[in-house]
């Protein structure tokens, strides 16, 4: 049955496994445990994938194995290893209300990405476009018109976050309102 849903991509597949109709799944998840834990996944043609709009046929999962990065999964229906190939390259995906909770303090990209992001003063600077992942702190990506500005997803910039008011309250470092300024005139 087809349906429209949230999606969190927790996956993506890199090939065909074996002669059995086994998919090995490339983790794209925190959480590589969660895969022994799946019954039903989506498949989704990267092409096409828009995460909060998109309908979708779930899965049925019948085995999960992990092996080092990747999970091994064998799917209900699919024994040949030529049924196996119409999934190659696609995204695996789980409806986002049973992703992992997180700790607190502590948010999924999707989560962020698409807040306003306003000054302590209530100054509207944009709204995060991307968050770059910089292998250091975070990077929040905020764009108003054709300006950009990045702040560091560090607790001395950003001072809150609330994802039900769809917000994020931050402080500026120094020097880098001028730079912006410059950007956006």
């Amino acid at each position: 049955m087809s349906k429209k849903i949230d999606l969190a991509v927790i996956g993506k597949v890199k090939r065909v496994e074996g002669s059995k109709g086994e998919l090995r799944i490339f983790i794209i998840s925190d959480f590589p445990e969660r895969f022994n834990r799946l019954k039903e996944v989506y498949f989704i043609d990267p092409k096409t994938f828009d995460r909060t709009d998109i309908t979708v046929c779930p899965t049925e999962v019948e085995n999960v194995r992990l092996d080092k990065y990747d999970a091994i999964i064998k799917l209900k229906g699919i024994d040949e290893r030529n049924d196996a190939f119409q999934f190659r390259k696609f995204l695996v995906a789980i409806p986002a209300e049973e992703r992992v909770e997180l700790p607190e303090d502590t948010y999924y990209l999707d989560e962020i990405e698409g807040l306003s992001v306003l000054t302590e003063t209530g100054e509207f600077l944009g709204k995060v476009d991307y968050v770059m992942m910089t292998g250091g702190a975070d990077v929040y990506v905020i764009k108003k018109g054709d300006g950009e500005i990045m702040i560091p997803a560090r607790k001395e910039f950003i001072i809150s976050i609330n994802i039900k008011e769809n917000k994020i309250i931050a402080k500026l470092p120094e020097g880098l309102r001028e730079i912006y300024e410059k950007e956006v005139k």
